[in-house]
């Protein structure tokens, strides 16, 4: 049987190779695998999996699944196959094989319950993503009647992630207690792993239950413990979490700290960086820094894939939360085509996500659905980019602070400006661009400028003397000395 030591160089020549050079190793393994035994390739399959290698484990899959000679041969490499499918988001194929293995009547070997456990742990996989956890946690029961010890762990773990996402609260801290308790020995890193993630997806719980400081504390916990093995993605996923409790404290400052601690985390995840900006736009949402929060969402939108497909194909949850964020802060901001152009973008990636348990028969609707929302995905993408260069090359105005006058490109007449728009308009000068300022920063700005004028006030007179609505207020420095220009 293959053993670490033995698969050592397939599974490193495979870690280093490019595509094209590991295409070559993985038919030079296919070749030594024809003539192997069931438990060798799914010996091998494991050691692949524990390195992330799923691309090639899902090539031995198809492979080798037209050359089985068993139903427990077939049932291992559907079972693969089922899983390398769900991580590269092919969850209709993921969860047509993976039903094919439950359905199959096996035998009670080891390889036999381990194949049967990894089917019905991807279709309650499946289930999560399309958002029906019910029958995500009835599957993962069953699950648990074919699996073996070393499998117990994580597959209790997910159950009670997927009760928590139903507010099962009380069951999902039973599930990850009884998960510990299956745990195996402290000193496996594997189980190192697993009390890190439990302690992670506790703290989720706890924040929901309405106690956001003990998830706080756990959410430290489980960072310092992943980042000892070490465990870069987990510690990652923590702090991202650890992220949103200090978001639900209001802990603004300590939120933005944290997603400064996790740069050397970030390269860990292949789309590390886009989390931390679209995290970074979530807490300036929640502080109401509008204009902060617009430039942070529109920086991830950028991060995003280049095609509008992949988008979509790869990336559709964030792009759903991305979409209903900005969606809200360009409402905010008052602009109305674009928030409108925003949650088009969000329905249409909703209706998809509704749509991922459609099976292969179906997938011509599917297919139209993903085009839809890749179009309005790029729409809104391209209106961003536009709109963001037209705020930068189109001005409306010149301020000179030194004589006090605004001056209108358009007709070249010049208004003299009050000490209250001067002390708002050095405010917005002093925020390199920002378009929008809130009502209680424009207060500190007239204090410090020694009136007690109301913030509110002071804009509505400002929008009616000088026809400027707030969110055009947009300061850039376009000359020597104390010149601005104010573009849309």
């Amino acid at each position: 049987m293959v053993d670490a030591v033995s698969a050592a160089p397939f599974v490193e020549r495979l870690a280093q190779a490019d595509e094209k050079k590991g295409l070559v190793i993985a038919r030079e393994v296919l070749r030594a695998l024809r003539t192997a035994d069931a438990p060798f390739r799914y010996q091998l399959a494991v050691l692949l999996e524990e390195r992330q290698l799923l691309k090639w484990a899902a090539f031995f899959a198809e492979s080798i699944l037209e050359r089985v000679d068993s139903p427990s041969e077939e049932a291992l490499w559907r079972a693969l196959d089922a899983w390398a499918s769900f991580v590269a988001t092919d969850y209709p194929h993921s969860e047509e094989q993976a039903l094919k293995v439950a359905n199959m009547t096996l035998g009670t070997t080891p390889i036999d319950r381990g194949a049967k456990t990894r089917a019905l742990t991807m279709l309650a996989y499946t289930r999560d993503v399309a958002g029906d956890h019910g029958a995500a946690s009835a599957w993962y029961l069953q699950a648990l009647e074919w699996a073996l010890p070393h499998q117990r762990a994580g597959l209790l773990l997910d159950l009670g992630t997927s009760l928590s996402k139903q507010g099962r609260w009380d069951e999902a801290l039973v599930s990850f207690d009884n998960s510990v308790a299956a745990l195996p020995d402290a000193g496996d890193p594997r189980a190192t792993r697993l009390r890190a993630q439990n302690l992670s997806r506790r703290a989720v719980v706890f924040e929901v239950m309405g106690n956001p400081e003990h998830a706080v504390a756990l959410q430290h916990e489980a960072i310092d413990l992943a980042r000892s093995i070490p465990d870069r993605e987990g510690a990652f996923s923590a702090s991202l979490r650890l992220v949103r409790h200090l978001v639900a404290l209001r802990r603004y400052d300590d939120a933005l700290a944290a997603l400064e601690g996790v740069s050397d985390l970030e390269q860990t995840e292949r789309n590390g960086r886009l989390y931390v900006v679209h995290d970074r736009a979530r807490v300036l949402r929640a502080r109401g820094a509008w204009a902060d929060a617009r430039n942070a969402y529109t920086k991830a939108i950028d991060l995003l894939p280049g095609a509008a497909r992949e988008l979509v194909r790869g990336n559709l949850d964030i792009w759903l939360e991305i979409t209903a964020g900005i969606a809200d802060v360009l409402g905010q901001l008052g602009d109305e085509s674009l928030a409108g152009m925003a949650t088009r973008a969000h329905h249409a990636a909703s209706t998809l996500a509704s749509a991922r348990g459609i099976y292969r028969g179906e997938s011509v609707e599917r297919a139209r659905l993903a085009d839809r929302a890749a179009t309005v995905a790029d729409e809104l993408r391209t209106a961003l980019r536009t709109e963001g260069i037209d705020r930068a090359e189109t001005p409306l105005f010149i301020i000179d602070f030194g004589a006090g006058t605004l001056t209108r490109r358009s007709t070249s007449v010049s208004v003299p400006l009050r000490a209250a728009d001067i002390a708002l308009l050095r405010l917005l000068a002093a925020r390199s661009g920002i378009g929008w300022v809130a009502s209680e920063d424009v207060a500190r700005a007239l204090e410090k400028a020694g009136m007690s004028d109301d913030p509110k006030k002071v804009i509505y007179e400002m929008r009616k003397r000088l026809h400027v609505a707030p969110r055009d207020l947009v300061v850039g420095r376009s000359g020597p000395g104390s010149a601005y220009r104010l573009v849309r």
